[in-house]
């Protein structure tokens, strides 16, 4: 009977060995097929073209930063995080084609808005708030280009220097970051949250309307290829809603 009872143990426990290493085995083949959630999380999900002509969404584009003729019958309006990777490289790949395409062409006027995503990019509002204020003096575009090339080193980058390499007024720009900047980059919070931004960058595609206003027709979801962007915007100037892509 007590041989019984140690061989019955000394299965169970052989067993439980097998078990574990049959586990160990199939977690680390596990992980060595699928990526880390880091590099799952970097990879953009696939969408397409979102139409929202149905749900009368409207936005003003008043003291936004433009590129663009002001003529123009279509907006492309872009909700974007310095500190967001797919902003990035969307601004230094995409954008120039859009720009290059519609925009110098006065078909379409560019817009940028800030939509700094705090929780998880923690230089992102200060960096909004140096592009607001690098807008009051006409000089968005350059402080646009400096943070997104300085991406990585947001948190210790010396904000002063960036607006003097860029020709500001350094005295203007920092008594500006804590009042003007601060509230421009809040209100462009509170117009993302209203049109359904949750994450950067997102584009919205909408017409020119009599009054200023920008009628939203299309909505883009995250750094698409320029394809995307090509056959929203191709329908938007010939009034129509973009077809889904074959």
């Amino acid at each position: 009977m007590p041989f019984r009872l140690v061989h019955g143990k000394a299965i169970l426990e052989s067993g439980v060995t097998i078990a574990m290493g049959v586990a160990a085995v199939f977690l680390i083949v596990r992980m060595w097929k699928e990526p880390s959630g880091a590099t799952a999380a970097s990879k953009p999900v696939p969408h397409d073209l979102e139409d929202i002509s149905g749900r009368a969404l409207s936005t003003t584009i008043r003291n936004a930063a433009t590129a663009g003729s002001d003529l123009a019958p279509v907006a492309l309006i872009e909700f974007s995080d310095f500190e967001c990777p797919f902003c990035a490289r969307h601004a230094t790949g995409t954008y120039e084609q859009i720009q290059s395409e519609f925009v110098s062409s006065g078909r379409v006027q560019y817009v940028f808005r800030n939509y700094p995503m705090e929780r998880i990019h923690r230089s992102a509002l200060a960096a909004a708030r140096a592009s607001a204020c690098a807008l009051q003096q006409n000089r968005f575009m350059e402080m646009r280009s400096q943070l997104f090339a300085n991406q990585r080193s947001l948190a210790s980058i010396d904000m002063n220097k960036i607006a003097a390499d860029i020709g500001l007024d350094v005295s203007g720009f920092t008594s500006c970051l804590t009042d003007y900047g601060s509230k421009a980059v809040e209100a462009e919070k509170r117009e993302a949250s209203r049109l359904g931004v949750s994450s950067t960058p997102t584009f919205f595609i909408g017409r020119r309307l009599a009054d200023g206003t920008i009628r939203l027709i299309t909505r883009v979801p995250g750094a698409m290829d320029y394809t995307y962007f090509k056959r929203g915007l191709d329908a938007a100037l010939a009034e129509k809603s973009p077809s889904r892509s074959e």
